[in-house]
C-alpha cells in the first residue's frame, strides 16, 4: 500500500482560520473585509464540511420587528433550552442583537431568508414561548458562503485538494 506524503508549501498569512465551517468561512470573510490577507485551512474541503455541509433550515435570531423590542424574554427562553447553561446571558444578548444584520447579509448573498416573501419561525421551542429559530433555505449556504469568501481574496486550502490535483 503506497503513502500519500503531503506536499510542502511555505504559507504566510495574516489570519488563519482553522475550519471551513459556516463560522470559519464567515470569520474569514469579515478579516478579508477589514483588509487582512486570509487563509481557510478545512481538514476535507470547505464545500462539504461541518454542520452546513448538507445545509440548514433554522437560524436563531431577534428581529425586533416581529420579537418587538423586549430581548430579554428571548434571552430567558434560550437559557431555558438544552444550551442555556453553557452560554453566558451578555452572550446571548450580543448574538441575538446582531443576528438581524446577518440575516440580512445572508439573504442579499443569495441565502434566501424568507419563506414566501416573509420571515417564518418554527420550532426548537415550548408552546407559548418565543420563537427564536427563522426558518430559511440554507442548501447552497456554504457554496454561497466560500464563494464571497473567494471573492473577498481569501484563500482556501482544502486538505482533499492538497494531496491530490484540484481545481
Amino acid at each position: 500500500m503506497k503513502k500519500i506524503v503531503p506536499k510542502k508549501k511555505h504559507i504566510e498569512t495574516e489570519v488563519l482560520c482553522i475550519g471551513g465551517g459556516i463560522a470559519g468561512l464567515m470569520a474569514g470573510i469579515r478579516a478579508a473585509e477589514c483588509g487582512r490577507k486570509v487563509l481557510i485551512a478545512e481538514k476535507a474541503n470547505v464545500l462539504f464540511s461541518g454542520s452546513g455541509a448538507a445545509g440548514n433550515d433554522h437560524f436563531l435570531c431577534y428581529i425586533p420587528d416581529i420579537h418587538g423590542t423586549d430581548i430579554e424574554a428571548l434571552i430567558d427562553e434560550f437559557q431555558r433550552g438544552q444550551q442555556g447553561g453553557l452560554r453566558h446571558r451578555s452572550f446571548i444578548r450580543t448574538w441575538l442583537e446582531r443576528s438581524y444584520e446577518m440575516v440580512k447579509l445572508w439573504d442579499r448573498w443569495g441565502i434566501p431568508m424568507k419563506y414566501m416573501g416573509k420571515y417564518e419561525f418554527a420550532g426548537h421551542t415550548l408552546p407559548g414561548q418565543p420563537m427564536m429559530n427563522l426558518h430559511y433555505a440554507g442548501k447552497d449556504q456554504k457554496k454561497i458562503l466560500t464563494e464571497q469568501a473567494i471573492n473577498k481574496g481569501v484563500e482556501i486550502l482544502n486538505r482533499d485538494c492538497y494531496e491530490k490535483t484540484c481545481n
